[in-house]
């Protein structure tokens, strides 16, 4: 039984024609811009399912406008839609080149995302070309991509694309398992209508084990979706695989009623495979039916479409294709691998300079480490003579700050006793008797110090009024000792 493999770029979308409007507008106004490339693949992903010829062309306006601008991951993307188109028409070897294409410039870009949607599409053409070693070898890879992505909705295609490799190769233990985890992740994906179908792939268990009611309810079911998503591609495959189980059921005009179906999509839709094999099944139904000239007629068909499909020309030119792109990633690995070298020759030069620098660096450090301890040593052996000399100075202060009290509180006594002198001598001098006298008298008073020996004397009597000025030796407390002299012997005889 033929199993047609989804490409992961043709993921499921309903025509948004809001959406295509809105594109149109874009590319009709705008100069060459990334925004253009980005709007014509757009467009092309909105007819792909239904108008894949005007897909085809949106895709072609887009590579040319990426190509114009050097919108490298634009292009990357055209030439990836092209592809699609062109390996949905049977052009397998076009369609691989220009994956082959995409491949070289994703890889330039570091586009993992991008990376994982072209291995996955190269998968394709070689399951189709029945080289399932190769297609999951690309599957596997555009796998570990998208796990790293985490990328549910295409994991949920990548899954199904590996167990169908795996199913066609006649191993369907292995199948089932890639099987069971997309159908696991379908479940838990909120967003069905943009993941792959794993229904299908559920019936193709159910058919291979000819357990034939079980796998036409998931067919059904896988329909049911194809339908709501107005996806004619998927609708196409689903009636194809509804036919194939009515026709191992003998139910032979439901058989051929549902091939018929699938057969007016895919000739509408330009799909050559499963226009190929939709002649080969009703060839085998008008078998069954035992009318050989259509069944003959049928095949004919068939046979017509699957030379120029699987044609030795055709796989010889896909394996040169392959061999120029391994060729080429080859060289770039040896390209690689010698700058690699030349990389590591210039990082063991520096690492040399490096060394050298570094051992002239720590010798400078220790030489510098040297004169700077040598340097702090000498500094420290002149502040410890500095505080010493500072603490001697300061003991110095402190005894001269001692005599100073000292002497301060002498001469605190020496001046209270003075002044104590000073007022023993007013006393004696009192004024009261000469302005009592003298009445418009005025003494002129200035002693050198506190006291003095120099001071005046009045008395007066019934004949006179006597005014005597004295000079005593000294001054000072001497001489106010000596006024205190004086008077004592002048008192008695005034």
């Amino acid at each position: 039984m033929f199993h047609f493999l989804l490409s992961l770029s043709l993921l499921l979308q309903v025509p948004n024609f809001n959406a295509i409007d809105s594109l149109e507008e874009v590319v009709k106004n705008q100069e060459d811009t990334e925004a253009k490339a980005k709007a014509f693949n757009e467009l092309y992903k909105e007819y792909r399912n239904n108008q894949p010829e005007k897909a085809l062309e949106y895709a072609q306006q887009a590579l040319a406008v990426a190509r114009r601008i050097d919108y490298r991951r634009g292009e990357a993307s055209a030439l990836n839609n092209i592809g699609v188109s062109l390996r949905n028409k049977g052009e397998y070897e076009q369609a691989l080149d220009h994956y082959y294409q995409a491949l070289k410039i994703l890889e330039e870009e570091n586009d993992e995302e991008g990376l994982a949607l072209t291995l996955a599409n190269i998968g394709t053409i070689y399951s189709i070309k029945r080289n399932f070693r190769k297609a999951r070898e690309n599957f596997e890879e555009s796998l570990l991509l998208f796990e790293a992505l985490k990328d549910t909705a295409r994991l949920i295609g990548i899954f199904s694309n590996i167990g169908n490799a795996w199913l066609e190769e006649g191993n369907p233990q292995e199948a089932l398992q890639f099987y069971i985890q997309a159908t696991e992740l379908y479940r838990l994906f909120a967003q069905k209508e943009k993941a792959f179908d794993p229904m299908t792939n559920i019936g193709h268990i159910y058919f291979n084990r000819q357990e034939y009611a079980q796998a036409l309810e998931f067919y059904r079911q896988s329909l049911e979706i194809e339908e709501n998503n107005q996806n004619h591609f998927g609708q196409a495959n689903a009636l194809m695989n509804i036919g194939v189980v009515y026709r191992a059921m003998k139910d032979l005009h439901k058989a051929l009623l549902y091939v018929r179906r699938a057969m007016e999509i895919a000739s509408a839709l330009e799909d050559k495979p499963l226009l190929s094999h939709s002649y080969l099944v009703a060839s085998e139904i008008y078998m069954d039916m035992g009318d050989p000239v259509l069944a003959y007629s049928f095949l004919k068909e068939h046979t017509k479409i699957a030379d120029e499909l699987y044609s030795e020309e055709t796989n010889r030119r896909i394996a040169e294709l392959e061999t120029a792109f391994e060729f080429e990633k080859k060289e770039k690995e040896i390209e690689l691998l010698q700058q690699e070298n030349k990389i590591q020759s210039l990082k063991n030069r520096n690492n040399r300079i490096a060394i050298g620098a570094g051992i002239v660096f720590t010798l400078f450090l220790l030489v510098a480490m040297y004169l700077i301890f040598r340097q702090s040593q000498r500094y420290k052996r002149a502040k410890d003579a500095m505080a010493e000399q500072n603490k001697h100075i300061i003991m110095i202060n402190s005894e001269l700050n001692r005599q100073k009290r000292i002497i301060e509180h002498k001469n605190r006594d020496i001046t209270d006793s003075i002044l104590y002198a000073r007022s023993i001598q007013n006393a004696i001098l009192s004024r009261r008797g000469m302005e009592d006298g003298l009445s418009d008298s005025f003494i002129l008073y200035k002693p050198k110090d506190i006291v003095s020996g120099d001071f005046y004397w009045y008395t007066h009597t019934e004949e006179a009024e006597l005014i005597a000025a004295i000079d005593c030796t000294g001054h000072g407390v001497a001489g106010a000792f000596m006024t205190v002299i004086w008077l004592l012997f002048a008192q008695p005889n005034h």
